[in-house]
């Protein structure tokens, strides 16, 4: 289970917001490739009070400028 700072039934879905440990399960990714990311500034992210925090919505958008799409589409 992904553990948003803002429970889902408070938001919705897209007003999700993650702390780096919530980024990394939603991601797939270890918590230190977040850490790379944001320090190289390559992924959007929030430093409220020095603590990282992500919108879901932002990653949602950031990983479709990665999408390739399917050749037939």
């Amino acid at each position: 289970m992904l553990n948003p700072v803002l429970a889902k039934s408070e938001k919705p879905e897209e007003d999700i917001i993650y702390d780096v440990n919530g980024l990394a399960q939603y991601l797939l990714v270890s918590k230190q490739w977040v850490y790379e990311r944001t320090h190289l500034k390559e992924i959007p992210h929030l430093k409220i009070n020095g603590q990282l925090r992500f919108r879901k919505r932002d990653i949602d958008r950031w990983l479709n400028s990665y999408r390739v799409p399917a050749v037939k589409e």
